[in-house]
């Protein structure tokens, strides 16, 4: 009787032990803390603004139309600031931008949402300026926080 007794605590004290062991943080295996500690990714949340504006032969374009505002979101105007572009995404070009808008805009052609056309010739051109600065390839740049891009065709 008593080697029964023996074996059965053995028993007992070998599955306290083992039940303690696999539910402990130094089991590597099936450390929860681990995991827990283990490094996330941090999210990059970018929210910034920026401003632009056209001028077609001396007039200047508004954006008040409800048609034009938050059309993306990502990036995009809104009623109450028409000429402030709001961006929540890095890496969002001018052209991404002007994309999202009822009108078209290339390099050397405007064609508003009213159905104007407004293309470089002979004796006009259309302009862009980065932050006082003329740059042909404005569209293709990505918008910085506070930047201003003017559109001119003249």
């Amino acid at each position: 009787m008593k080697k029964i007794l023996l074996l059965l605590l053995i028993i007992l004290l070998s599955a306290v032990i083992g039940y303690h062991y696999l539910n402990s943080d130094s089991n590597p295996a099936i450390s929860t803390q681990e995991v827990a500690m283990s490094p996330t990714p941090e999210n990059v949340f970018t929210d910034f603004t920026a401003t632009f504006g056209i001028k077609t032969n001396g007039t200047v374009r508004t954006f008040t139309n409800p048609d034009y505002h938050n059309l993306s979101p990502n990036v995009y105007i809104e009623a109450t600031s028409p000429n402030t572009i709001n961006v929540k995404e890095d890496g969002v070009t001018w052209n991404d931008f002007f994309e999202t808008l009822p009108f078209s805009l290339s390099k050397d052609c405007l064609r508003t949402g009213t159905g104007q056309t407004f293309c470089s010739d002979d004796s006009r051109t259309l302009k862009f300026m980065i932050n006082g600065v003329e740059d042909p390839n404005a569209l293709d740049t990505e918008i910085m926080p506070n930047d201003n891009l003017e559109v001119m065709y003249e």
